[in-house]
């Protein structure tokens, strides 16, 4: 099924016609799941469910056997975001860690264009007290984003 809202009490709503997982590219539903995850996250404040549906379009993304490097540019685009938005997630839950892991990750994927994740592993790296580490990696980002701009 497919989101296509959300109530005002936080209920998502689904579309029961959708037969996304079905006839879909693996992006397509990759993609969902982005969006899926980004309502639970920034619409829904629903970090824990966000971090799940993430995860879960990065396995789906990397089902392929080629873990890290899919073949499709779009796709691999794509992981990099999922990547990206589960780092956020697991920074506001305070799993400072493994959001560093995750964004390693997605800047190992797609290194000139992972600005985000280079932020976040920054952010951090702050939060863990490594000040050095942190003003190195948010630095990088600065300037990626600078160059892609």
């Amino acid at each position: 099924m497919e989101v296509v809202g959300v109530k005002e009490d936080g209920t998502l709503v689904l579309n029961p016609d959708s037969n996304l997982a079905k006839s879909s590219s693996i992006f397509e539903r990759a993609s969902s799941m982005k969006e899926k995850g980004n309502l639970l996250l920034v619409k829904m404040k629903r970090t824990f469910e966000a971090i799940r549906v993430y995860t879960a379009g990065i396995e789906l993304s990397t089902e392929s056997g080629k873990k890290n490097c899919p073949e499709d540019e779009k796709l691999k685009i794509l992981l990099m975001e999922l990547y990206s938005n589960c780092a956020l997630a697991l920074l506001r839950e305070k799993d400072y860690e493994s959001a560093i892991v995750i964004c390693d990750q997605a800047i190992e994927l797609c290194p000139t264009q992972a600005y985000k994740a280079m932020h976040r592993k920054g952010q951090a790296l702050k939060l863990l007290g490594r000040v050095s580490e942190s003003k190195t990696w948010l630095k990088r980002a600065k300037t990626l984003k600078n160059k892609s701009a």
